[in-house]
C-alpha cells in the first residue's frame, strides 16, 4: 500500500554536531532534501514524539483528514500522562529521520474503506527501535505485531472487520490501555 504525501514543511539542515553532553554526534535531522513525512524533529531523550497517523489509503477527504487529526489529538493525550517532553509533529511528519529519534515516538495507521475505519497504535523506542503495532479499533489479523524501524506496518496488517468512519473515536476508549501500556512498557525499556 502506498502512504499519503503532503506539503514540505520546514526543513533543517543534517547536523554531525555532538548532542547536548557528548563528544559523540548525535542523530541527525531531516534535511531538505528528506520527504515531507520525515519528522523534523527527534524529540528530547526520555520525551515522546507524536506523529501525524498513517492514512491508507491516502486520502485527500476533508472527513479523513479531520479523523487524522482527532486520532492525533488522542496520542497527545496518551503522550501526556506517560510524563516527559511531547512533541507532536504537523501533518505530514510520521517518521523519524534515518538515524532515529532521540526519544521514543508514537503514532497511529488509520485505514478507511467505503465508510469503515480501523486504527492501529504504533509505538517504537528512541533510536532505530523496531515498531510495536497495537490494535486499537476494528478488527485486524496481524501477520507480526512489530516491524523493523523504518519498515512499512501496514504491510503486516489485514483487516477483518472494520468500524464506522464516523464512530471511531468513540470506539478508541476500548483498547486505549493497551496503546498506553505499550508507550509506557517502552518508555520505560533502556
Amino acid at each position: 500500500m502506498l502512504c499519503g504525501c503532503g506539503p514540505k514543511t520546514e526543513a533543517e539542515t543534517p547536523t554531525d554536531e555532538p548532542a547536548p553532553g557528548s563528544d559523540e554526534p548525535g542523530p541527525k535531522t531531516a534535511g531538505d532534501r528528506d520527504a515531507p513525512e520525515i519528522s523534523r524533529s527527534l524529540g528530547e531523550k526520555g520525551g515522546i514524539v507524536v506523529f501525524w497517523p498513517r492514512v491508507i489509503p491516502r486520502s485527500g477527504d476533508p472527513e479523513i483528514k479531520a479523523l487524522a487529526g482527532k486520532l492525533q489529538e488522542r496520542l497527545r493525550d496518551i503522550a501526556g500522562k506517560n510524563g516527559g517532553t511531547v512533541d507532536v509533529r504537523p501533518e505530514p511528519e510520521r517518521v523519524c529521520p534515518e538515524d532515529g529519534c532521540n526519544a521514543s515516538t508514537l503514532g497511529a495507521l488509520l485505514v478507511h474503506k467505503d465508510g469503515g475505519c480501523t486504527v492501529l497504535g504504533l509505538v517504537s523506542g528512541s533510536g532505530q527501535a523496531p515498531v510495536r503495532i497495537i490494535p486499537w479499533a476494528g478488527l485486524v489479523k496481524l501477520k507480526k505485531d512489530s516491524v523493523p524501524f523504518r519498515d512499512l506496518p501496514e504491510n503486516e496488517v489485514t483487516v477483518r472487520d472494520a468500524v464506522p468512519c464516523k464512530d471511531l473515536i468513540d470506539k478508541l476508549g476500548e483498547k486505549e490501555a493497551d496503546v498506553a501500556a505499550a508507550l509506557k512498557e517502552t518508555a520505560a525499556s533502556p
